[in-house]
C-alpha cells in the first residue's frame, strides 16, 4: 500500500514487483491525483499483462483498508504533509499485517523545527519530522527503524535516545 500515492510511480513498479498473485492498493485525497494514477494504471496493467492496482480515495489519519491487510507500507514524501503524525502512524499500525514492513522516504531534520515552522497552517502545510519524533512514532507502529544517511553517528545518537 502506497500512502498518498500521488500519481501512483510506486504503485506502477510495486505492481511489477508483486506479480500477478500480489496486489498494490494507492490511497490519496485527490480526486485529480487518482484519476491520472487510474488511467496510468490502466496503460500498466495493458504492458503487464494483469491487473492488481487499485486506487481508493482517503486521508492517511483514516485509511480505507482493512484491519492487518497490508505488507508493506510504503510511504514518499507525503508524511511530512499530514496534521495529525500520530494518527497517520496509528493508522498505519492497524492496516499492517503483523510482522509487516514500513518504508519511508520523507523529508526528516536532525533538530525539532522553529515553532513558526510547526505551526504554519498556510498553503505549505509542511510539518518536517525530527529524527527522534520519527523513531517515536516508528515506536507505535511497532516496527524497527532502518536508515540510510549522511550522518551515522548523529543517527545513532538519536537512536540510543529515542528508544
Amino acid at each position: 500500500m502506497d500512502l498518498g500515492c500521488g500519481r501512483g510511480v510506486e504503485c506502477f513498479l510495486a505492481a511489477r514487483a508483486v506479480g500477478v498473485n500480489g496486489r498494490v492498493i494507492g490511497v490519496d485525497m485527490l480526486d485529480s491525483m487518482l484519476g491520472i494514477a487510474r488511467s496510468g494504471a490502466a496503460q500498466v496493467a495493458g504492458n503487464l499483462g494483469y491487473e492488481n492496482m487499485e486506487f481508493r480515495k482517503g486521508y492517511l489519519e483514516a485509511l480505507p483498508l482493512e484491519t492487518g491487510s497490508v505488507d508493506p507500507v510504503i510511504s514518499n514524501c507525503v508524511l511530512n504533509l499530514t496534521a495529525d503524525k500520530r494518527r497517520t502512524f496509528a493508522e498505519i499500525r492497524r492496516v499492517l499485517r503483523p510482522g509487516g514492513r514500513v518504508v519511508v522516504s520523507d523529508v526528516v531534520t536532525e533538530h525539532v523545527p522553529d515553532a513558526a515552522i510547526l505551526n504554519d497552517d498556510g498553503p505549505r502545510c509542511v510539518r518536517p519530522l525530527n529524527y527522534p519524533r520519527l523513531c517515536s512514532l516508528f515506536r507505535c507502529v511497532r516496527t524497527s527503524i532502518l536508515t540510510a544517511n549522511n550522518f551515522p553517528e548523529t543517527r545513532n545518537a538519536w537512536e540510543k535516545r529515542a528508544l
